[in-house]
């Protein structure tokens, strides 16, 4: 079971990366649990859209006198950092594009049967697939103002074969620009590679 206290507790980003990893690592073995999350039932939707990406971001960006914790809610923002006197150095507002209907029916499929339809399709395709996606969050975030606060951009794709990796390289590139296209207000922007644990500075 996953309750707000637990994944809304302050942490250290070592601390919250390996919760996160563990908590995943331990619900995967429960039948139910594994499937509320492929599902995005309740909490594990911010578990995994929010959470996760904020554990990636935080390891590779603060060290262990910061503590970190996600807000769940609807204030303007979805994470706070703090350092070790307890003042809030950052806030973080974290989005994940994504074909959320596609994705919806692809876990209930899994659910269902164990399996979703499959898809073949060339090197990089799914990155591509993503752009039209990441455009018109792009586009939404522009209409607020996140003057105070970093915005964090996360994608989330499996890790492609070594041989294909300049591919991909180019179509992050790509995604790069299209994310440049818009006017933020923000502190900052960046994109996160979920599965590389590779953050880019993009403004």
């Amino acid at each position: 079971m996953i309750t707000k206290e637990m994944i809304e507790e302050a942490r250290s980003p070592k601390e919250l990366r390996r919760f996160v990893t563990e908590f995943i690592k331990d619900k995967n073995k429960i039948r139910e649990e594994r499937h509320k999350g492929f599902l995005k039932k309740g909490l594990y939707k911010e578990l995994i859209d929010e959470l996760v990406p904020l554990s990636i971001f935080c390891d590779l960006q603060y060290n262990d006198d910061f503590v970190v914790n996600l807000i769940v809610g609807s204030q303007p923002y979805d994470a706070e950092v703090k350092n070790k006197d307890g003042v809030v150095v950052e806030k973080i507002e974290i989005t994940t594009p994504c074909d959320g209907t596609s994705n919806a029916e692809e876990a209930r499929q899994v659910v269902d049967i164990g399996y979703a339809n499959c898809h073949v399709g060339s090197p990089g395709e799914e990155v591509e697939q993503l752009i039209p996606f990441i455009r018109k969050t792009c586009e939404k975030k522009t209409q607020k103002d996140y003057g105070d606060c970093i915005l964090l951009i996360s994608i989330a794709y499996l890790p492609p074969c070594e041989e294909f990796k300049d591919i991909y390289d180019e179509k992050i590139q790509k995604v790069i620009q299209v994310i440049k296209e818009f006017s933020y207000r923000a502190k900052k922007v960046y994109l996160l590679i979920a599965y590389e644990q590779h953050i880019y500075e993009i403004i």
